[in-house]
């Protein structure tokens, strides 16, 4: 295979595309259980898709961007798990080829193929949490732009159009997912130590970063919703507390095969006298890139597989070093079958069940399960007075209370005067046909506002209040 990838043929696409295919067939024919993660982005697409503000009329984390992106999916195909990974398939593949025209263009590497497109669509398979559309999956593609440009600057001087949209990629990533704004450090790591960049030019680079974000702020600040924008969504990662979807030993088996691939190839570059100076100085930022992106993901507010795919290019730069470093050609393919059946072993095993799924990676968190109301409670509009997200498989959400860390503002004290306001103030707005009382709060929040008391009565069922007048 890596024989095969090795020449500048554009017969060899076909080639790709065949193990991307491969690669996710499993996915198409054995169907992937719908997670919670999917089932979120689903429900906040339906609640944009019909008019509500993202943070003022829903109070939910992902970033504008994204929850536009889900809106417009929401529109074309509802709520449809087969679209979200659709799509995923198609933005890996588009990446796998960009990636493969930064190298080229810049000349990262000594002889041009189509090797770095495929280690890039391997890694892109490290877990099945990477095959849908994740809001970090979204926001790699504008981090590989940011890359082009930071190579390109470094190799040719570029002028300061090129430096601002450096800035703006990142920036637009960021309002993908918001972590992705601390990599706005990668291309001042870069310039600060491998060009004669002005101190001028480094402003530019922050104004570029800051004006997605200033129009953004500008939107809400139209709706007058700029204070929502900065609690729900800015400051949100700092009062949250840290939730991680799996443990640590899990995100170790997931990248053992590929880091350590990463540190065979970076032994070998050390000792190689084949690249010069600027080629080196190229290992040394993408080095930097990936210890940029592990920590991004260490320091996450809610750590999930999916948000590995930002150290992809850079551990895919690595690899693809090794390949062409390795002269005993019979070595390089062994290795990259190992690449390649390993990450569909850890990827796959952990998904149908096999020893991995019993023994490290537990996913009994990750899927959305069977609710005990699910007979009872379909196409109607609820909330839920707590975090299970499940019941709103085949139900809509009613009320801006979507992420339940955020709507502890307001449930957290019901001693509030403001509070109460707030709360009653929310459900007039878009009032849900049944309350799911999963925290026991609902008692205590009838008492503070009558009104709403008098709007609902107990259903036949524990904890479920349905709205008067319904049945």
């Amino acid at each position: 295979m890596v024989k095969f990838l090795r020449t500048n043929d554009p017969f060899r696409i076909l080639g790709l595309i065949f193990i991307l295919g491969m690669c996710r067939l499993p996915v198409f024919i054995y169907k992937i259980p719908l997670s919670i993660q999917e089932l979120n982005w689903m429900i906040l697409g339906e609640k944009l898709s019909k008019g509500f503000l993202l943070y003022q009329d829903i109070w939910e984390t992902t970033a504008p961007l994204s929850a536009t992106s889900y809106a417009m999916i929401h529109l074309a195909f509802g709520k449809s798990q087969l679209a979200y990974q659709i799509i995923a398939l198609l933005l890996a593949f588009g990446q796998a080829m960009f990636f493969n025209y930064i190298c080229r263009k810049n000349e990262l590497f000594n002889e041009k193929s189509f090797l770095p497109a495929a280690v890039y669509i391997v890694l892109m398979n490290l877990f099945f949490d990477f095959f849908t559309l994740s809001p970090v999956l979204m926001a790699a593609t504008f981090l590989l732009l940011a890359i082009d440009n930071v190579f390109y600057h470094i190799k040719q001087e570029t002028s300061d159009t090129s430096i601002f949209n450096t800035g703006f990629y990142v920036g637009l990533a960021s309002l993908f997912y918001l972590p992705c704004a601390s990599f706005i450090l990668f291309p001042m790591f870069g310039f600060l130590l491998f060009s004669r960049t002005s101190f001028r030019q480094y402003l530019i680079l922050l104004i570029g970063f800051g004006f997605p974000t200033g129009i953004t702020l500008l939107y809400f600040y139209w709706y007058d919703a700029q204070t929502a924008f900065m609690v729900n969504f800015v400051f949100s990662y700092i009062y949250l507390e840290p939730a991680s979807i799996y443990s640590a030993p899990v995100f170790m088996v997931i990248l053992i095969a590929p880091l350590t691939l990463v540190g065979v190839a970076i032994m070998a570059l050390i000792g190689s006298n084949r690249h010069i100076n600027y080629q080196v100085v190229c290992q040394q930022l993408m080095f930097f890139f990936i210890i940029l992106s592990l920590a991004i993901f260490t320091f996450s507010e809610k750590k999930g597989a999916y948000q590995l795919i930002p150290a992809v290019p850079a551990i895919a730069f690595f690899i693809t070093h090794y390949f062409n470093i390795t002269r005993k050609k019979v070595v390089a393919e062994l290795v990259f079958l190992f690449l390649l059946f390993s990450t569909l072993y850890v990827t796959y095993d952990s998904l149908y069940g096999g020893v991995l799924e019993h023994t490290i990676i537990n996913t009994n968190e990750t899927f959305v399960k069977n609710y005990q109301y699910d007979h009872l409670l379909r196409n109607s509009k609820i909330v839920v007075f707590g975090p299970n997200r499940s019941i709103f498989r085949n139900n809509s959400l009613a009320t801006p209370y979507m992420n339940w860390g955020l709507a502890d503002n307001h449930f957290g004290n019901l001693d509030s005067y403001n509070n109460v306001v707030g709360i009653y103030e929310n459900f007039k707005k878009d009032m849900p046909d049944y309350i799911i009382d999963e925290e026991g709060i609902a008692e205590k929040v009838f008492e503070r506002i009558p009104q709403l008391a008098k709007a609902y009565e107990l259903s036949d069922y524990e904890n479920v209040y349905i709205r008067k007048g319904i049945r």
